[in-house]
């Protein structure tokens, strides 16, 4: 551009010069601002593709493990005869549960992550992280219902047990 304006520099009057010299730089720095602007865009947009991809890995991650833990979960129904078995269930559901509650942390930093991508993208990551927290809710409710019948049926075999003992000791005791 500035090769070609000086070619009709010689057959231009001097304020035409210098009007032309104010439209090249005027030009250029318009120029410069737009390959600024587009370098600026292209670091946002490759900062945007890292965040969007560290979501991803850490959706998918904790959504396999909430599908796992519900597997698991329903997989652990069985009851048990003796009380010791009932206290080792009990004891190994408390743990589940520890563990459950602590992934809450994860839920929810993803939940902001997923909030700070959501202003720059589409509805997507509203729907997975609705879904997400929906999953993981009725996963700890379901944890909480079975921590209760655990412990329920823990207590009731104590009960039982003592009942049992209380009852074989005044029968020995009448005999």
């Amino acid at each position: 551009l500035v090769e070609k304006a000086e070619v009709v520099y010689p057959s231009t009057s001097p304020k035409g010069v210098k009007e032309i010299r104010t439209a090249v730089q005027t030009v250029r720095s318009n120029m410069e601002n737009l390959f600024q602007e587009m370098h600026d865009l292209n670091i946002s947009l490759e900062s945007l593709a890292e965040k969007w991809h560290q979501y991803e890995v850490k959706y998918d991650t904790l959504s396999s493990w909430v599908k796992d833990t519900e597997n698991s979960l329903k997989a652990d129904g069985d009851l048990k005869d003796s009380l010791e078995e009932k206290q080792t269930i009990l004891e190994k559901h408390m743990a589940r549960h520890e563990t459950i509650i602590a992934h809450q942390t994860e839920l929810d930093a993803l939940s902001e992550q997923g909030q700070s991508l959501l202003e720059m993208c589409d509805s997507v990551v509203s729907s997975q992280l609705t879904q997400l927290s929906s999953r993981y809710v009725s996963l700890l409710t379901l944890s909480k219902d079975m921590l209760k019948r655990y412990e329920q049926n823990v207590q009731d075999h104590q009960q039982y047990t003592d009942y049992y003992n209380k009852f074989t000791s005044w029968y020995q005791d009448i005999e």
